[in-house]
């Protein structure tokens, strides 16, 4: 499949990336710092080139208080 760049383009559009750290459920521990590691990649970077702006919203995690 392939992405027309121009598809997903339009004004003002923002998406607002949360990272989800729970690892809850999970039997794996690793995916707790998954979110970390993606907000680490290129990956707003990526997005911008097709189209709409990315902001790092948050990262949740058990026991922490969400952002306010």
């Amino acid at each position: 499949m392939t992405t027309n760049p121009g598809a997903l383009r339009a004004p003002h559009a923002l998406v607002s990336i949360i990272g989800a750290a729970s690892a809850l459920g999970a039997p794996h521990a690793g995916t707790a710092a998954a979110p970390a590691a993606l907000q680490d990649s290129p990956l707003r970077q990526r997005l911008a080139g097709l189209g709409p702006a990315a902001e790092w919203a948050a990262i949740l995690s058990p026991g922490v208080p969400p952002p306010t």
